[in-house]
């Protein structure tokens, strides 16, 4: 039986009003302000220096990498400088405290310490050296009303280890390629005599000698 031509109108803008109440649904569902996707690409910088009994470790990487946080926002999604500290730490100890592991002489260094913190706008350039980034580490926040837009912050983060000697057997099994689909990693080793060593890899190397006698690069 044929369907009259006036039944298939009236058919088809109740299927139009449908189509457009689920799209205004969907509009006006409220959702997480932080909730995002895992970032395409991103690009990590860590710095491994041992002094004496202490180990340090400088990380910067993009903030937008910290995924399902509650950073304080402001208006549009500016990040609240002054409240975001602890929200800040709890997010270096959950993606990357908790999984990046150091080893001396093939035992594992406890839990570090995280001695200093910061979010930086995306044009600094403090992390082109060690001494550059843990300086930059040590001024104080960023000041209140700056108007840095959270997913383009990059969050710097300094740990500290203690360990035996400065002169033992040091290496990585960083496990944090889960920041993003692909993961860029450039790792400054720098011993307390020769020059510094460079590695960079993309993804999970698997545990990483930083050996400077024998300098090896993981892709």
């Amino acid at each position: 039986m044929e369907i009259p031509v006036r039944t298939k109108r009236i058919r088809a803008r109740v299927f139009k009003w449908f189509v457009a109440l689920c799209a205004l649904t969907e509009f006006l569902t409220p959702r997480p302000i932080n909730a995002h996707e895992i970032p395409s690409d991103i690009t990590i910088h860590v710095f491994v220096k041992p002094d004496g009994e202490r180990l340090t470790l400088l990380v910067r990487l993009p903030l937008e990498a910290m995924r399902d946080m509650s950073f304080p926002l402001l208006g549009p999604g500016y990040l609240d400088i002054p409240k975001a500290e602890s929200e800040l730490r709890s997010a270096a100890r959950l993606w990357i405290g908790d999984d990046l592991e150091l080893f001396e002489n093939e035992n594992r260094l406890p839990a570090p310490e995280i001695t200093a913190i910061r979010a930086s706008i995306p044009s600094d350039r403090s992390f082109g050296t060690f001494d550059g980034a843990r300086d930059h580490l040590a001024q104080p926040p960023l000041p209140e009303g700056t108007m840095l837009y959270w997913q383009q912050a990059l969050l710097d983060v300094q740990f500290e280890y203690p360990i035996s000697s400065d002169r033992s057997d040091f290496s990585i099994d960083p496990g944090l390629e889960r920041l993003g689909l692909r993961v860029v990693t450039v790792l400054r080793f720098l011993p307390p005599e020769g020059e510094e060593c460079v590695y960079e890899y993309t993804g999970y190397p698997g545990k990483v000698s930083l050996d400077p006698l024998s300098l090896q690069v993981s892709e």
